[in-house]
């Protein structure tokens, strides 16, 4: 997928979404419409730089670090931006589809699914087969994507009625991230490469070497940490100002 296609797709997306914000203009502050306007644009382009070939990025020597990162933005950077990025009146006329909305928002179910094709493209014969063969390679990338979408749908979904509480997704939040570490932890203490290379020209996401498994590794558990951090600091503020409001509000007032 080159460059201009990617640019089309950016365009395409675009006018689709002015043409949504024009429809609710009156509903929405200009402030507000331009944050939102910023942030799902910075989300766009965060998913399309997980569609460029890692090798393209910062050479082939770095292409699984890389790849690793890309995964990153796939499935944490991206959906929040994109999620954050849409005005809750934008969907209202969903709300027919409230059923839907609650059920991808079951944090159990959510969590399953982004798991099993988190882990399942790590297979070795599948992420040997995505590295080799860029039809493949989108493919895992868009799974990738989509994965995140769910992921985080508990948390940022646009519609305040299908987020589960904020203990919940504290909570949901630190089960989510354990896949992901988990595997991060096994590429960046193993002794030998994980998946094999067949041609250092032609692999696109393999390790090159054992260190660049290793840095590969270290992105996903250390960077897929902060990213956690930063979650569960929101939330937990959130989630006090609440209880403060709540307090403040049971507060008999003094008499005289």
């Amino acid at each position: 997928m080159t460059i201009p296609a990617l640019s089309i797709i950016l365009l395409l997306t675009l006018g689709m979404y002015a043409f949504g914000m024009s429809r609710i203009a009156n509903q929405v502050p200009l402030r507000r419409q331009r944050w939102h306007l910023v942030v799902f644009t910075l989300g766009l382009l965060a998913a399309l730089v997980v569609f460029i070939p890692s090798p393209d990025l910062l050479g082939p020597d770095h292409r699984f670090s890389v790849s690793m990162g890309q995964m990153l933005v796939a499935i944490d950077l991206a959906p929040l931006l994109l999620l954050l990025g849409i005005p809750t009146v934008m969907l209202q006329p969903l709300l027919r589809w409230d059923a839907l909305g609650r059920r991808l928002s079951q944090t159990i179910l959510v969590e399953l699914i982004s798991a099993a094709i988190l882990l399942g493209w790590f297979v070795p014969f599948l992420f040997e087969a995505a590295s080799r063969d860029l039809t493949i390679w989108l493919i895992k990338q868009s799974l990738m994507l989509v994965s995140g979408l769910l992921l985080w749908w508990p948390v940022a979904a646009p519609l305040p009625t299908w987020r589960p509480t904020y203990l919940m997704q504290i909570f949901y939040i630190f089960i989510m991230r354990i896949p992901m570490t988990l595997l991060g932890f096994l590429l960046t203490f193993s002794n030998q490469l994980i998946y094999s290379a067949r041609s250092f020209a032609l692999e696109i996401c393999a390790p090159s070497s054992l260190p660049d498994q290793v840095v590969g590794g270290l992105v996903m558990w250390a960077g897929g940490g902060l990213i956690l951090f930063a979650a569960f600091s929101v939330l937990f503020f959130r989630w006090f100002r609440g209880q403060e409001a709540a307090e403040s509000g049971r507060v008999e007032p003094l008499d005289g």
